[in-house]
């Protein structure tokens, strides 16, 4: 909600946080398998928060980033 708030200026609708969350939870499958994959991604380190989970959140942004509504003002 936060993130949808700062780039969108809007709550997400339930929808769209369903699919974000769906989306989250696959990254966070797909580095549970590929132990690497999140160190790739996302070459950060925050503190108190696991490289995998920072990774998966650092998707969701990028997912939110890269929509028509935060790239185009109409």
């Amino acid at each position: 909600d936060a993130l949808f708030l700062r780039c969108l200026g809007r709550p997400a609708k339930a929808a769209e946080r369903e699919r974000l969350l769906q989306y989250r939870a696959g990254q966070r499958a797909r580095f549970d398998v590929e132990k690497d994959a999140a160190g790739r991604f996302f070459g950060f380190s925050v503190e108190g928060v696991p490289q995998d989970e920072a990774a998966a959140w650092a998707g969701v942004a990028s997912v939110v980033l890269n929509l028509d509504e935060f790239v185009t003002r109409e």
